[in-house]
């Protein structure tokens, strides 16, 4: 049913770089059973039933209820360490793996024998942008459901807010290849797209601090730093709700992700655009 889509998934298989991601992937799952099979763990639990039981002492209340508290807060902590983790070097991994697909397959030749099939442009477009997406969620929850599972079993703490995050990370991609393709099929050079993206996710943190800069620069320098807000993705800003979702705090601020799945949508179509008036 979507022939095109399962060649994108097979070419992205065949590739040794999405191999290695899936190695390291396991190696980081298994350095978390590894930490948690250790006796500090059990040490944390008898230190966290012990404050617990002081705190119950102190205060009149259940002790059971503080001790599973407690736990609770330190098992989201390490989540959310992992969560961090896993959204930075997600992200760059991921984009590094797919960011050649849609040049290599618009090499010559290739592109020749693909576009003579009964398909039209948009549809090649999206599936093989959805044949990138899917490699790339496939990803991420074997390593989020992954942890997930590992860190509930061991602590038997089951924080199911920990699983969104997976959600959020897979968007976030989504969005980020958006810019990778635009610069890819204006060059037809993955690599290109790859850096000016990574350019984009630098310069992100600085946006997050653009109140505090423009009160040091003065208001001149307001009109730049607005105008990068709103067109740069707002990775960092992504981050900390990534972090809030799985540390179960509320979220006042949705704006930032917002303005930035509003700008993906855009760059979609415009890459949609470009591909299907690009001379082949």
């Amino acid at each position: 049913m979507f022939p095109l889509t399962a060649l994108t998934i097979k070419e992205s298989i065949g590739k040794k770089i999405l191999l290695a991601i899936f190695i390291s992937a396991t190696l980081f799952l298994l350095l978390i059973l590894f930490f948690l099979t250790l006796d500090v763990v059990d040490g944390a639990k008898t230190y966290v039933q012990f404050l617990g039981i002081r705190e119950a002492v102190e205060n009149g209340k259940d002790t059971s209820e503080i001790i599973s508290k407690n736990m609770k807060e330190v098992v989201t902590l390490i989540q959310a360490g992992i969560g961090g983790i896993t959204y930075g070097m997600g992200i760059f991994l991921t984009l590094f793996a797919t960011s050649d697909l849609f040049p290599s397959m618009i090499k010559k030749g290739y592109i020749d024998l693909i576009v003579s099939k009964p398909f039209s442009r948009t549809r090649l477009f999206n599936e093989r942008v959805l044949g990138s997406l899917i490699i790339v969620s496939a990803l991420i929850l074997y390593i989020v459901v992954g942890s997930w599972l590992i860190i509930s079993w061991k602590s038997g703490v089951w924080n199911y807010s920990f699983l969104l995050s997976s959600l959020m990370i897979i968007i976030i991609y989504s969005i980020l290849y958006m810019y990778v393709l635009f610069f890819s099929l204006l060059t037809g050079n993955g690599r290109f797209g790859l850096i000016i993206t990574y350019g984009m996710i630098v310069i992100s943190p600085i946006l997050l601090a653009r109140e505090k800069l423009l009160s040091l620069l003065g208001n001149s320098w307001s009109f730049l730093f607005d105008t990068l807000y709103y067109i740069i993705p707002k990775v960092s800003h992504l981050g900390e709700i990534v972090v809030n979702l799985i540390r179960g705090k509320e979220i006042n601020d949705f704006s930032p992700l917002l303005i930035t799945i509003v700008g993906g949508v855009i760059m979609y179509f415009i890459n949609l655009y470009i591909f299907n008036k690009k001379d082949f």
